[in-house]
């Protein structure tokens, strides 16, 4: 029987996890899910940190000769980022992602191997946002298509910063649960998280216009 005066919080590694989920001390399945994220989220922080402080990310790896090379690749990027953030999105709402956590007021119905699962195949769009938004730092192009290339950089790094906001938002979720349960207080039936989309107009349309003009 486990100890009804726990309540599980946030850990830093995939065993201190293990230990969690064989426990499942009160609010264990939102702190375990908070968990994977926050492990996978620390094992990449410091290159998020690189791409959106624009520190140096080494040499670069390609070289868009001509503004029709950069437009390209600028379109190309944008319209990824785009489905990754529709796509991550969408598995939020889903019925998949919302079951794993089982019923509100019963933590014994929830999926401890799904929510593994769920928090790893989030935490995989992030990285795939890091890396495409690493790749626009990667290109060298010429001095008049900078400005092209340094918007994209722009767009693309923005989604970084509304994953990071969703995660916060997972922990104030947990924090909600944790003080419910210390005061012997009921779960509540909340809705779903859903991922914070920031657009950022003065980017896209300056975007649009510089592709508009390319010769």
């Amino acid at each position: 029987m486990r100890d009804r005066g726990v309540v599980a919080d946030v850990v830093p590694t995939p065993e201190l996890l293990d230990r969690m989920l064989a426990q499942k001390p009160r609010c264990w399945p939102w702190a375990a899910y908070a968990s994977v994220l926050f492990q996978h989220w620390a094992a990449l922080e410091e290159r998020k940190v690189i791409q959106v402080l624009g520190e140096p990310v080494g040499p670069p790896t390609g070289w868009l000769e001509s503004g029709a090379e950069v437009a390209a690749f600028v379109a190309h990027q944008v319209r990824a980022v785009d489905a990754i953030v529709m796509e991550a999105g969408a598995f939020l709402r889903s019925p998949l992602f919302l079951a794993v956590f089982g019923a509100p007021d019963d933590e014994s119905t929830a999926d401890a191997a799904g929510i593994v699962r769920a928090g790893r195949r989030l935490s995989g769009y992030y990285a795939r946002l890091l890396e495409a938004a690493e790749e626009c730092r990667r290109q060298a192009v010429a001095d008049d298509d900078a400005p092209l290339l340094a918007d994209c950089i722009r767009f693309v790094n923005q989604p970084l910063q509304d994953f990071n906001g969703y995660l916060n938002d997972v922990l104030e979720r947990l924090e909600h649960q944790q003080k419910r349960a210390v005061a012997g207080r009921r779960p509540l039936t909340l809705p779903p998280l859903p991922l914070p989309v920031t657009t950022d107009d003065g980017v896209i349309w300056s975007i649009l216009d510089r592709l508009q003009v390319v010769d």
